[in-house]
């Protein structure tokens, strides 16, 4: 924090290693963080497994928003970025993290994530440099049901719009 006189300074997410088919398709929807530009991370957006913040910042953006039941880091850090807070990545910084680890919990927050993000108007975030694109049949299934899931949250978060966060 110091160094880069930063107000937020983030790490990056490795995968557990892969124990099914599951998983696998999940690590290799990860950023491929090795590739990333300058550009990918001024736009990168953390989750709060991997940060950490001055303590003067909650006064500044508040609490995460408690009417958020998903998507409230990605909210809170999009905030911040809107505000100008400096981000500042920290190479050996690593959160090591278990993917999901069955086809219906990975379709549940997919699902969720996207309702969520649809409800209170969030801007959707995703990477745009993978680490592979699995293209084994089992992950062209994965890759479809996660489509399908995605368009099933984004109605459902139309249907059920809430107003937007402040």
């Amino acid at each position: 924090m110091e160094e880069e006189n930063a107000d937020i300074v983030f790490g990056i997410v490795k995968p557990m290693i892969p124990k099914n088919k599951i998983q696998e398709f999940c690590v290799s929807r990860l950023a491929d963080y090795n590739n990333f530009t300058k550009e990918d991370w001024d736009n990168f957006i953390p989750s709060n497994r991997q940060v950490i913040f001055k303590r003067d910042i909650i006064n500044k953006l508040g609490l995460l928003p408690e009417q958020l039941w998903r998507s409230d880091d990605t909210y809170w850090f999009q905030k911040a970025k809107e505000e100008g807070l400096k981000f500042a990545y920290c190479p050996g910084a690593v959160v090591y993290w278990e993917m999901k680890s069955s086809l219906k919990s990975y379709l549940k927050s997919v699902y969720n994530d996207t309702k969520c993000d649809r409800q209170f108007g969030i801007k959707p975030f995703g990477a745009s440099k993978r680490k592979k694109r699995d293209t084994s049949f089992s992950g062209l299934v994965f890759f479809f049901l996660a489509g399908v899931t995605k368009v099933m949250g984004i109605i459902s978060g139309k249907i059920n719009k809430k107003e937007e966060l402040k």
